[in-house]
């Protein structure tokens, strides 16, 4: 009993408060669950219950927001994001991954200081071009870190009017997104059989975490919530890069 439930404990505890965060935000799931799962699954694994939790919410959240969700604007970075995203995780299985784990680290890092600093700040048009980019560098970080949110976050701000809009078009993105990686890595072997009452554990905590984001979505300064996120998120990168050099 004791076996099982340190390992599932690293996935619900987690998932409260990515879900808690994505219902407020819209995104930073894979984020702050990706802090947690590397430090008691392997990269491999911890991608893969970290995309599989993902497509859960996603689909969720897109069902809160279908009436408002612009379909037309997904289909042109989907297009460009799945076969990039193929291509970096076929290269991610050839490779010897040991030196993720730090990588993410950094990563993290980096990701918190810009989001912290220019989030509100940057904005690009949306064009073929910075589809392209965006769902090219969306893909990398998912293949390998399943953190691909950020770049898709400033594309659809820049392709969307209005914050439902934004949310609804957003969500449908990245249920696609999962639905093919989940698909992709099941093929592949990263996803079995013997993870599903881990998938599932995690499903029950990001639902309770989702309800709870929803609730104060209306209620809290979002710019000050998202502030201390990516403090967390900045601190705890440094933190994983250290543990594992």
């Amino acid at each position: 009993m004791s076996y099982w439930m340190v390992p599932a404990a690293w996935v619900m505890i987690p998932a409260v408060f990515a879900g808690f965060l994505h219902g407020v935000t819209g995104f930073g799931f894979g984020m702050v669950i990706m802090l947690f799962l590397p430090v008691a699954f392997s990269m491999q694994m911890a991608t893969a219950l970290s995309q599989s939790l993902s497509l859960v919410l996603c689909s969720c959240m897109l069902f809160c927001y279908r009436r408002e969700a612009r379909l037309k604007r997904v289909i042109l970075p989907l297009l460009f994001y799945f076969p990039c995203f193929f291509l970096f995780l076929t290269v991610a299985d050839r490779i010897d991954t040991s030196f993720l784990k730090p990588a993410l680290g950094v990563l993290l890092f980096f990701l918190a200081v810009y989001l912290f600093w220019f989030s509100g700040r940057a904005s690009i048009k949306a064009n073929g071009k910075t589809a392209f980019l965006c769902a090219f560098l969306a893909a990398f970080l998912d293949a390998f870190f399943a953190i691909g949110g950020p770049p898709m976050v400033l594309y659809f701000l820049s392709a969307t009017e209005g914050k439902k809009e934004y949310l609804g078009t957003q969500q449908a993105f990245f249920a696609g997104c999962c639905i093919y990686g989940v698909a992709v890595r099941f093929l592949k072997g990263h996803i079995t059989a013997s993870m599903i009452p881990l998938i599932a554990c995690g499903t029950v905590s990001l639902a309770v975490g989702l309800v709870a984001g929803r609730r104060v979505n209306d209620r809290i300064d979002g710019a000050v919530l998202k502030k201390l996120v990516y403090g967390f998120i900045g601190g705890a990168g440094i933190i994983t890069f250290v543990m594992n050099v």
